[in-house]
C-alpha cells in the first residue's frame, strides 16, 4: 500500500517550499512535507522492525536522481543514484535505520510520479471509514475551501473512504440546494466550536459506520495528501486507539511550524512540547523529525490534540463521552486530557492556520480564563494553588494598566467557573452579559475575584463533584 505520497505538483495557495526547493539545478523535496521517516511510521503506528519499505519513482526526461539518505548523526548520503533518459520506472527498498529519506533529481527531468510503499497483506483487510467534522460562522470563503479539498481528496485518492460534516453556526445555508454526495450541512444557532463539534461528533456516530471523526478547524488550509496519510497511517497501524494529532504551521508564514505535540502543564497553562520553530531550515528540519522519533515514548501528563486537526477513534468517544459545552477556547485541551490515549505526530500530517495573535477579543479572553478554571477543577488535585495565582496575577496586572475591562473579565470569568452547567449557550447570551459586565470598576472586580475564590475555598470539592459529573454523565 502507498502510505506517502510525494508532493510536487497541485501546490493551491501552499507555498511551494512546503514541499520542495530549487537549489543549482536541482529539485530537492527535503521539507516536512515530503521526506519520508521509516524509524517514525514504525514507531508510530507500532509495526514490527523487520517492516519492508520502497521508494517508487517515475520520471521523464534526461538528467540524473537521487535518493538520499539523512543518518542519527545528521550526515547526507546519495543513497542511490540514477541516470535517466527518455521514461525511467524505478523501486528501491529502503533500510529502516536511516532518519528519513527524500529525493532529489536535475531539473532537466518531469517527475510524473513518486511515493513510499509498505508491504504488509494485512493492511488490505482493515476498514477505516473516516468522518471529517468542521464547524463555521460567517465563513463562507474558508468553507468552499475546505469543500474543495474534499472533492480534490476523493478526485486524487479513490481509496479514501471520507464523508464531511459541516456544522454551520451562522444558520444560513452555505451550500446550494444541489447535494454533494459525502457532504451533509447542519444549520444551527451560535453555540460556539464545542457546540458545533458536538452536534456534528452525534450525527456521525448515528450513523454507525465510521471507525474515526476527523475534527477540523473551519479556516485552515489543508492539503488532500493530509487526509490521505492519515487514512494510510490508521490502516497500517497495530494500535486501534491512537489520536492523530496535525502539525500546525502558520498560514502567514507558511514554513514556520508553530506546534507538533503540546500539554498542559502542573498549573494547567499550555505547554510546546514540540514546536516554534522554522523548518526551511534543514538542520532545524533534522532536529525535529529526530526530536519527533526520540520523545513520542516519553510520558507528557495532560497531553492532548488540538482541534484545527484531530483524528480520534469512534471507540473513545463510546468509553469517554463527549466534550464540554464550554463554547470555545480550551475545549479540545479538556477533551484531549480526559482521553488519556497516545498522540501521534506524523510530518505530512499538517495544516496551515492563522497566528493566534490576530484573534484576540474580549470574548477570548473570557473564555479562556473561565475554561481554564474548569478544566482546573476538574482534572488538577492543586486547583485552588492554581486558580488563586492565576486570577490574582492577572488581575494585578490589569490594575498596573488601569485596565478595568480586563480586570471585569477576569472577575466575570472565575465567577461563571463556578456555576456552570454544561448547557448549549448562545453567542448573544454572552456578549450580553459581558457587556453589562465591562462597566464594572477595579474595586468591585477586585471583590467579585475574592468572593469567587472564597467560595472554591468553602465549597471546592462539591463544585469539583458537580464538574465530573458532567462528564460521568456523557458516557
Amino acid at each position: 500500500m502507498i502510505i506517502q505520497n510525494i508532493i510536487y505538483k497541485n501546490l493551491f495557495n501552499i507555498d511551494q517550499r512546503n514541499f520542495y526547493f530549487e537549489k543549482d539545478g536541482l529539485i530537492l523535496t527535503n521539507t516536512y512535507f515530503n521526506i519520508f521517516s521509516p524509524s517514525l511510521w514504525l514507531q508510530q503506528a507500532n509495526l514490527n522492525k523487520q517492516t519492508h519499505f520502497y521508494c517508487n519513482l517515475e520520471f521523464q526526461g534526461s538528467g540524473i536522481a537521487y535518493i538520499v539518505a539523512v543518518n542519527s548523526n545528521f550526515q547526507e548520503y546519495d543513497f542511490v543514484k540514477f541516470v535517466i533518459t527518455g521514461y525511467k520506472k524505478i523501486k528501491i527498498k529502503l533500510p529502516s535505520f536511516y532518519l528519513y529519506y527524500y529525493v532529489k533529481w536535475e531539473s532537466s527531468l518531469v517527475l510524473i510520479n513518486g511515493n513510499y510503499e509498505c508491504n504488509i497483506k494485512s493492511i488490505q483487510k482493515k476498514m477505516i471509514k473516516l468522518c471529517l467534522v468542521t464547524v463555521t460562522f460567517k465563513r463562507n470563503i474558508d468553507i468552499k475551501n475546505l469543500i474543495q479539498t474534499y472533492l480534490l481528496l476523493k478526485d486524487m485518492y479513490k481509496l479514501v473512504n471520507l464523508d464531511l460534516i459541516i456544522v454551520n453556526n451562522d444558520n444560513e445555508p452555505l451550500i446550494s440546494n444541489e447535494k454533494i454526495k459525502g457532504i451533509t450541512e447542519i444549520l444551527s444557532k451560535n453555540t460556539g466550536g464545542s457546540g458545533g463539534f458536538i452536534r456534528g461528533m452525534k450525527l456521525a456516530i448515528s450513523r454507525n459506520k465510521y471507525t474515526n471523526i476527523l475534527l477540523c478547524d473551519d479556516d485552515i488550509i489543508l492539503h488532500p495528501e493530509t487526509i490521505y496519510r492519515t487514512f494510510s497511517f490508521l490502516k497500517l497501524s497495530n494500535d486501534k486507539n491512537i489520536i492523530i494529532s496535525g502539525t500546525m504551521f502558520e498560514s502567514n508564514k507558511q514554513t514556520f511550524c508553530h506546534c507538533i505535540l503540546e500539554s498542559l502543564n502542573k498549573r494547567g497553562h499550555h505547554r510546546n512540547i514540540l514546536g516554534r520553530i522554522n523548518i526551511e531550515d534543514p538542520f532545524q528540519l533534522r532536529l525535529i523529525i529526530n526530536d519527533m522519533i526520540n520523545k513520542i515514548d516519553e510520558i507528557f501528563i495532560n497531553q492532548y490534540a488540538a482541534w484545527w486537526y484531530c483524528c480520534i477513534p469512534i471507540e473513545l468517544i463510546y468509553k469517554f463521552g463527549y466534550p464540554l459545552q464550554l463554547f470555545m477556547r480550551g475545549d479540545d485541551q479538556e477533551y484531549g486530557i480526559r482521553l488519556k490515549s497516545k498522540i501521534i505526530a506524523i510530518n505530512g500530517i499538517q495544516v496551515w492556520h492563522p497566528a493566534f495573535s490576530s484573534k484576540h477579543s474580549i470574548l477570548r479572553d473570557y473564555l479562556g480564563n473561565r475554561n481554564y478554571a474548569i478544566i482546573n477543577i476538574i482534572h488538577y488535585k492543586k486547583y485552588l494553588n492554581n486558580i488563586f495565582f492565576h486570577f490574582i496575577i492577572k488581575f494585578f496586572r490589569s490594575v498596573n494598566k488601569k485596565d478595568s475591562i480586563s480586570a471585569s473579565i477576569l472577575a466575570l470569568a472565575l465567577q461563571d467557573c463556578l456555576t456552570f452547567n454544561n448547557k448549549e449557550i448562545e453567542l448573544d447570551i454572552i456578549l450580553k452579559r459581558i457587556e453589562i459586565i465591562k462597566k464594572r470598576n477595579l474595586f468591585a472586580s477586585f471583590i467579585s475575584i475574592v468572593k469567587s475564590l472564597l467560595i472554591l475555598f468553602v465549597k471546592g470539592s462539591k463544585i469539583k463533584a458537580r464538574l465530573k459529573s458532567f462528564i460521568s454523565s456523557e458516557h
